[in-house]
């Protein structure tokens, strides 16, 4: 007898009905956007949930998941400037609000950006204030796009800026996960 008829003789039904009951389950992760890596890990000997990674700003702006292997979240720099703002505002902000915030935006931009022109900067900045223009939410889903490239839905939801319409958009992530080894200001919850 082959080990594998040894391994689901009758005694051991319930084994190869737990076995492909996890089979069924893990494919319906993967459909769901559960990347391979994140099964693996849960899968692997230590048989833990995955947990949130810590998110890494460095000193020259770079956002990086630490305890995903260091993987960097790539992010222009204006919807970066709207990301450091969100993280610095853990109770949420009204977008209808954010034109009352221009300065600290103004702020973020000038220090992370490097760019000479004032007025350009400027200007971009009262595009995103504007709530007759779309310039935030473009931002909002460029960082959104980035974040879910990296992983489902399930992970990515923490890290992007969100909120149900007409209440404060906000980023989930706990703030003790934030490791601010920048200049800027990032508030802790």
């Amino acid at each position: 007898m082959n080990n594998s008829k040894k391994y689901f003789s009758k005694d051991n039904f319930s084994q190869e009905k737990i076995i492909k009951e996890i089979i069924e389950r893990i494919n319906i992760l993967r459909i769901m956007g559960v990347t391979d890596c994140i099964i693996k890990q849960v899968v692997s000997k230590n048989l833990e949930i995955p947990k949130l990674s810590k998110l890494v700003i460095t000193e020259d702006f770079r956002i990086f998941l630490a305890d995903y292997n260091n993987m960097e979240i790539k992010i222009n720099v204006l919807p970066k400037v709207l990301y450091f703002f969100f993280l610095n505002h853990p109770e949420g902000i009204l977008f209808k609000e954010i034109k009352d915030y221009h300065k600290e935006l103004l702020n973020i931009y000038m220090i992370i950006s490097r760019r000479e022109d004032l007025a350009k900067m400027e200007q971009s900045i009262i595009d995103i204030t504007d709530c007759s223009k779309n310039s935030i939410n473009e931002k909002c889903s460029r960082i959104k796009s980035a974040f879910l490239k990296q992983f489902s839905m399930d992970f990515a939801q923490h890290y992007y800026i969100s909120g149900n319409c007409g209440k404060p958009k906000r980023i989930l992530l706990d703030r003790n996960l934030v490791i601010n080894q920048s200049e800027l200001k990032i508030c802790k919850n």
